[in-house]
């Protein structure tokens, strides 16, 4: 039984028993008295298993994210020495034709 508290002075929010979970809603009346409505859900997971499936996700979310940011920061990088490199060599071919021209 699992039993998820959420106040001072209020019911659990949930109980959970073997594969049926109870969803415990706090209404309060008139006179300041607490009415607990009772929904039973089928449930078929495990709270453990769906904990981990969140993290699981959580965590390849976050290598997907890595991954990709890192990949492009080296395809900017390549990018980047790649158009310094025709620049500069563009600058010197201009100077070098731009000498032989005024030399002549």
């Amino acid at each position: 039984m699992i039993i998820f508290s959420w106040g001072y002075k209020r019911a659990p929010l949930a109980v959970s028993c073997e594969h049926r979970l109870y969803l415990l809603s706090p209404f309060h009346s008139a006179r300041g008295r607490v009415v607990i409505v009772v929904v039973a859900v089928e449930v078929e997971v495990e709270v453990a298993v769906v904990v981990v499936v969140v993290v699981v996700v959580i965590v390849v979310v976050v290598v997907v994210v890595v991954v990709v940011v890192i990949v492009l920061a080296v395809v900017v990088l390549v990018v980047v020495v790649v158009v310094v490199v025709v620049v500069v060599v563009v600058i010197v071919f201009v100077d070098v034709a731009v000498a032989e021209v005024y030399c002549e």
